[in-house]
């Protein structure tokens, strides 16, 4: 998003409009709005003293390192509309044999032994609902939700 509104300013002379990088980035008016309201959200500054010492510890110095807000915000909103499309082109015993197979709720990738245990299937059933599942979500309508995630093929249709 920051390099979209960089060459827009370079290119116009000018910063885009919410509509105008909406439309660079791929993204729906909608989403953008969201990201604009959270952006423009009141902060507090990191060098706010915790003590009345002027050379005492800021909240800064509580902090972790360096987070890049707008990568956080697109990730969260990417996972968002992943568990969108799941619940939208997946039954639920689809949803949790991704979900454990990929880990996407916790990270932590599970084998087709272990899934099967989870959900009370053989293996053979679960490596056919994990493998209907995959072919669901390589649907061009799936392609369409999650494309503004994905800018760089967005020329594929």
């Amino acid at each position: 998003m920051k390099k979209a509104h960089k060459d827009y300013m370079e290119a116009h002379g000018r910063g885009p409009t919410e509509y105008e990088l909406a439309r660079l980035v791929g993204m729906t008016d909608g989403k953008m709005q969201m990201i604009v309201e959270t952006v423009n959200q009141s902060f507090v500054s990191t060098d706010l003293p915790l003590t009345g010492d002027p050379e005492g510890m800021t909240l800064g110095d509580g902090l972790p390192g360096e987070v890049d807000l707008d990568e956080e915000l697109v990730q969260s909103m990417f996972k968002m509309d992943c568990d969108k499309a799941l619940r939208k082109y997946l039954d639920p015993r689809e949803r949790a044999a991704i979900r454990l197979r990929y880990g996407l709720d916790d990270g932590g990738e599970r084998t087709m032994r272990q899934i099967s245990k989870a959900l009370k299937l053989s293996p053979e059933r679960t490596r056919q609902i994990i493998n209907g599942s995959l072919s669901k979500l390589r649907n061009r309508a799936v392609f369409r939700d999650l494309q503004q995630y994905m800018p760089e093929v967005a020329d594929l249709e």
